[in-house]
């Protein structure tokens, strides 16, 4: 996510400063204060900001771009994948495919992605009643993912979504080790994202792919429309996902 959208900034004559935060952490004066030396025209960040440091960006003539995020706020501008949209994506796969004990590894309890995914899967399969679901949290990790797999696979699951590769990847691994799992290459399991080792050939995942190059190319775009209008009003790009089949589903 983060190379993309450096090289579509880099390509259009900026630089950039990248600063990094924790989950659930929020965005405001303190932590970017030390920057503010430098003349920022923008932030772009998946970090949620508070109140008073958009009202802050607002009165600096700093542009603010939620990435990848939505977070409803009138006064920025956004560039996100329908993460919502992707776990329907993922539920309509599983049901044309006859699927009825099915598993999903979230994230992090808090995070706006896996909350979003989420959502739109459970919600897709919803008025399913043939349908079982289990639950379990990878947080956004291998090791997360793994152990996960190995608490949902006692439930003879026959379908798993990962919120995010990571995870899928994790899920795979335990599979794979797991001599004793009763039809384990029956398993199809998906994930979210499709980050560079998903086509690796010891994973080939099948995943939903994010348009990370039409965001990057999005966020650039609004920033030089601020640089021209500093007046203009706020726009939200929502970008839709797509389905990347490989390996790990039928």
């Amino acid at each position: 996510v983060l190379i993309e959208l450096h090289e579509a900034l880099r390509q259009a004559g900026f630089r950039i400063l990248l600063i990094t935060t924790d989950d659930g952490e929020e965005l405001d004066e303190k932590l970017i204060q030390p920057y503010l030396k430098d003349k920022l025209v923008a932030i772009i960040s998946a970090t949620k900001p508070t109140d008073t440091f958009v009202e802050s960006c607002i009165q600096k003539r700093i542009q603010f771009i939620a990435y990848n995020r939505s977070w409803n706020i009138p006064t920025i501008s956004s560039v996100a994948c329908d993460h919502k949209n992707g776990g329907q994506i993922v539920a309509d796969y599983f049901l044309q495919n006859k699927h009825q004990n099915i598993g999903l590894i979230e994230g992090p309890r808090g995070s706006f992605v896996s909350d979003e995914r989420s959502k739109g899967f459970k919600q897709h399969l919803k008025n399913h009643k043939k349908i079982k679901l289990h639950i379990e949290k990878g947080f956004f990790t291998y090791d997360g993912g793994y152990q996960a797999a190995e608490k949902i696979l006692k439930k003879n699951v026959s379908a798993i979504f990962c919120a995010d590769d990571t995870m899928a990847f994790g899920c795979q691994d335990f599979i794979k080790n797991s001599k004793n799992l009763k039809a384990r290459n029956q398993i199809e399991i998906i994930g979210y994202g499709d980050i560079s080792m998903s086509s690796w050939k010891s994973y080939d995942l099948t995943t939903v792919r994010q348009p990370i190059r039409q965001m990057s190319k999005l966020a650039t775009q609004l920033i030089n429309e601020f640089i021209k209008d500093p007046d203009f009003e706020p726009i939200n790009h929502i970008v839709q996902g797509r389905l990347i089949k490989r390996k790990t589903t039928k």
